[in-house]
């Protein structure tokens, strides 16, 4: 992804939970990553990301996912390598 790529998100409900989606086109996150990405500094291939966009720490997955955990919620992920991902942050409702 580089400045200016579109970004999506939208937001649903359910009778039990909220959910949040973000959509991009960027490159995607390989399966064999998938559950190390929340790790704080976790990173793919900085080579990669230094190639096509700014490097970062690694560490925004990893402080999204302890916001979602603290609300009781979870995270989901759907890529389509190398063109895309869709991150699913979904929260219970309160009883």
């Amino acid at each position: 992804m580089k400045f200016g790529d579109e970004v999506v998100m939208s937001l649903g409900r359910t009778a039990q939970s909220v959910c949040i989606e973000v959509r991009d086109l960027g490159p995607g996150i390989p399966e064999e990553f998938r559950q190390r990405v929340l790790e704080p500094f976790f990173q793919i291939d900085t080579a990669r990301t230094k190639k096509t966009e700014q490097a970062g720490f690694g560490l925004g997955l990893s402080i999204v996912d302890e916001i979602v955990r603290d609300h009781g919620g979870r995270i989901e992920f759907d890529s389509n390598v190398p063109h895309g991902l869709t991150v699913r942050m979904i929260f219970p409702l309160l009883a």
